[in-house]
Formats: structure tokens, sequence, C-alpha cells
């Protein structure tokens, strides 16, 4: 089997760390960006990886997986235009702007059998982690109340 290749949709915020961590992995594929601005950047960034202008283009081509970093209010067309082409997707968070759409992409992968992800900027974080081990190891009792506080959220929603 040959190398992993995945296309990152959105070129702007997240989408750039994406697509720079995806390519000192070598599984940077492609480059979806519908800003022909900032796809001209991306094509002059990565000269050697896909830079196309639309996800129908990006399905003509036979990537890995999608990470999808675009506005959220486009997150559920995309993720279900991909999870139908039977292909993983990493969705950047939030996943959905409803708990009504959350369940209808949890519906599609089942109903598809596909591999869907959200990203979790904390998750891995080892302040995170060592709560959470601090907490099943039962360092802290009994947990009643954890109040934290994150500085630098970019936006809020």
């Amino acid at each position: 089997m040959g190398h992993i290749k995945i296309c990152v949709i959105g070129a702007g915020g997240w989408g750039k760390n994406h697509i720079r961590t995806l390519s000192k992995l070598g599984a940077l594929g492609g480059i979806v960006e519908a800003d022909p601005h900032q796809r001209n950047k991306m094509i002059e960034l990565y000269p050697n990886v896909n830079c196309l202008s639309s996800i129908e283009h990006a399905f003509k081509n036979d990537f890995d997986g999608f990470v999808v970093a675009t506005p959220p209010i486009t997150h559920v067309k995309l993720a279900e235009q991909i999870l139908t082409k039977n292909k993983p997707v990493l969705v950047e968070k939030p996943l959905t702007l409803s708990i009504d759409e959350a369940q209808s992409l949890k519906n599609l992968v089942k109903n598809f059998n596909g591999k869907l992800m959200v990203g979790h900027l904390m998750l891995f974080h080892p302040a995170i982690t060592k709560i959470k081990t601090m907490i099943q190891n039962g360092i802290l009792g009994k947990l009643q109340y954890i109040y934290s506080n994150r500085l630098n959220l970019g936006i809020v929603r």
C-alpha cells in the first residue's frame, strides 16, 4: 500500500494548520479552497499538491480521506457528501450547529459504515490527560465540581 493522501477542504484559519501538519507528515494529497486568492497562496506554498476549487473536483481524485475546515455552517453538507462517497472524514469543531444535524450525521455514518471524527484541540492536552488520570485513580476523591479557564479561545460559538 502506498502513502495515505488526505485532502483538506478549507485553507483558512484551522485549515492551514491541518495542511501544514499533513504536509510535514507527507500525507497532504490535496487542498480545496473556493477563494481564488487563498488558493493561489496555497499553490505557492505547496506547489506539488493538487489545489482545487471545489469538492466535486476533489472527488475526481482518489484521496484516502478528507479534513473539513470550513465555516461551521458548511460542515454538515460537506461531511454528508464525503461520507456518501465512502471516505473517512475529520470535521473541525464544531461538528454541527445543532443536535439534529449531529444525529443526522451519526445515522449517515451508521448507514454507510463510515468513519467520522471531530477535531478537538484539547482532547490530548497534557493538563486534560493529567486531570483525567487523577480522576480515574481516585486522587481527587469524589468529584463534585470542576472549573477551568482557557484563554485565547478564538471565535466563541
